[in-house]
């Protein structure tokens, strides 16, 4: 079964995620970051966006439950940072327009993960 057009887009952005963030990871001042932790955190976002990407370009059935269930972590994350910053108590460095930007980017990623279109996909392999 051919993988449509959307998809393929989709599949190819998380590894060249895990590039850009393998990039950060050894240059984490490209950002205005430093520490270790950040690095840390650049560290596992890279090897977990390339475990989606290559187990999504070749099909694995693990691909869409980890998908999602990381973009779910990610949103839960930045909800959290959102509400300590209203509250002015701040967890996390960054403006409400960053926390309100990846909140939405990543709930909207867990419903395409979800979706019927990649349900399918994933089944006919």
């Amino acid at each position: 079964m051919r993988r449509p057009i959307l998809l393929s887009v989709l599949f190819w952005l998380y590894p060249l995620t895990a590039l850009a963030m393998t990039v950060l990871a050894i240059r984490p001042d490209f950002v205005d970051a430093d520490g270790v932790g950040i690095r840390v955190v650049f560290v596992v976002a890279a090897t977990s966006t390339a475990a989606i990407g290559v187990g999504a370009l070749t099909r694995r059935r693990w691909v869409p439950a980890c998908a999602a269930t990381l973009h779910a972590l990610v949103t839960a994350v930045a909800l959290a940072g959102l509400v300590s910053r209203l509250i002015e108590t701040p967890l996390f460095s960054g403006g409400v327009g960053e926390f309100v930007g990846k909140s939405a980017v990543h709930a909207a990623m867990v419903l395409v993960w979800r979706c019927g279109a990649v349900r399918r996909h994933f089944a006919a392999s």
